[in-house]
């Protein structure tokens, strides 16, 4: 096991250059470097203006321990191979929990409590970096976020797979759901409800044109002359005794009436 500061097979690399000097501090290698040379790992000499801008670049040696450096969001970071850690890979772990936890390229390190925490690369996000920006928190009531081909067009759109009861383009819309047999039974009874109201219909209509017919058989027509017809049998006391009794059977002379 190599001394604080130093690494290798056999102990002899150390994370300081131009004969910087690793002095163990914590987990991190500190630097102490000669009077002529400046920086976290002694990488630019003293007066150097454009050692400055280096800074923000991946320089060779940047990562420790053959880490491999990548630029996030303009600034250099290391991915590091299992057991280390840290933003140079300085950091050593006894648990291999960080290696593979990060995807897409994500850069894992330890937390105080001792917990892999992820850095995710432009366009990821989520614990382990397994979720695209545009597909986080994307999809509502529980829905599976699904991306496209960004490369044919990058203002695509996630496409959300909504569960049963949702929809919609990001499953925000609830939806009743009926079964097949639910449908079809309300099916019928709307058949049968419609056929009872035709036939309430028919027979009232029916039954309106018997009542007309019937009341049309009893009504009184009015007779063209305005005749009085007195009952002989009802005057027949009023009648002298030397006129004739009338026939039973008589006609009256209209012209004589008038």
């Amino acid at each position: 096991m190599c001394s604080p500061g130093y690494s290798g097979k056999k102990c002899d690399t150390c994370t300081c250059l131009n004969g910087g000097t690793c002095i163990p501090n914590s987990k991190n290698n500190v630097c102490k470097c000669p009077s002529q040379y400046t920086g976290r790992r002694c990488e630019c000499a003293v007066g150097d203006t454009s050692c400055a801008s280096l800074a923000n670049k991946c320089t060779p040696n940047y990562c420790s321990n053959n880490g491999t450096c990548v630029l996030i969001e303009g600034k250099p970071s290391c991915k590091c191979l299992p057991p280390y850690s840290g933003k140079q890979c300085t950091e050593r772990e006894d648990s291999p929990s960080c290696h593979n936890y990060c995807d897409n390229a994500g850069l894992c390190s330890y937390s105080k409590q001792g917990k892999p925490v992820c850095t995710c690369v432009n366009g990821w996000s989520g614990i382990t970096c397994s979720e695209r920006v545009s597909c986080a928190h994307f999809c509502f009531n529980g829905g599976t976020c699904r991306e496209q081909n960004y490369s044919l067009d990058p203002d695509l759109k996630p496409i959300c797979i909504c569960p049963r009861g949702y929809a919609g383009v990001r499953c925000q819309t609830l939806v009743h759901y009926i079964s097949k047999k639910q449908s079809y039974v309300n099916s019928h009874i709307s058949s049968i409800l419609i056929l009872i109201l035709l036939l309430i219909t028919v027979g009232g209509i029916g039954y309106y044109i018997f009542r007309i017919k019937m009341r049309s058989q009893f009504m009184h027509v009015r007779m063209p002359d305005n005749i009085e017809i007195n009952n002989p049998m009802y005057l027949r006391e009023d009648i002298d005794d030397e006129g004739d009794i009338l026939e039973r059977n008589f006609a009256i002379d209209t012209d004589r009436v008038r």
